[in-house]
């Protein structure tokens, strides 16, 4: 995707795959480094940081937006963890790095500039965003051939944990999902 994206737009982007906790680049190879709900996921975060501090230049900065305890995506991986049996538990990565508090830890030996935000998504209904969110979100799929009932189950879970964050909007609704923007600055 970012690589049909940045050609699309006539960018100079390299876009690479890798494991946020052992990273297949050079020191000091990128004036920014960024996260956008990823890196949060890995599953050492002491180790992705340091990773992410390697690989970027002095004076760069690293960004990162995390999903936020208390959200509704911490809401909606704790349902996914009740009823999606043998799932990870996300709400983890959210608790380990969705905080000021813990990204400051994570990057001891940087300045950290963190701010609570949020976007509204905007959609028909709730149960509408949480029948496109259990068809595009691979983890939450419930196996077509589930007769236990879980997939029952899960749907009224993710509508409850949607509606919570749910306000009016028109003829549809809002869906606040908050995260925690943070811009780090390794120091020399």
């Amino acid at each position: 995707m970012a690589r049909r994206r940045s050609a699309a737009e006539h960018l100079p982007v390299e876009a690479g795959v890798g494991d946020a906790q052992c990273l297949p680049f050079p020191d000091r190879s990128f004036d920014a480094v960024l996260s956008t709900y990823g890196a949060m996921f890995a599953r050492d975060a002491g180790a992705t940081a340091r990773e992410l501090v390697r690989v970027c230049r002095p004076g760069g900065r690293i960004a990162l937006a995390n999903w936020s305890p208390g959200g509704v995506i911490d809401e909606v991986f704790a349902v996914l963890h009740r009823h999606r049996p043998g799932s990870p538990d996300l709400t983890r990565s959210v608790a380990a790095g969705g905080t000021a508090g813990k990204v400051c830890a994570l990057f001891p030996a940087a300045r950290v500039d963190a701010a609570a935000r949020h976007f509204d998504l905007r959609c028909t209904s709730c149960r509408a965003w949480s029948e496109t969110f259990l068809r595009s979100f691979g983890p939450a799929a419930p196996d077509p051939a589930d007769t236990s009932g879980t997939a029952t189950v899960l749907r009224a879970g993710l509508l409850h944990a949607f509606g919570n964050h749910t306000s009016p909007d028109g003829p549809g609704v809002r869906i606040r999902h908050a995260y925690l923007e943070a811009v780090i600055t390794p120091l020399p």
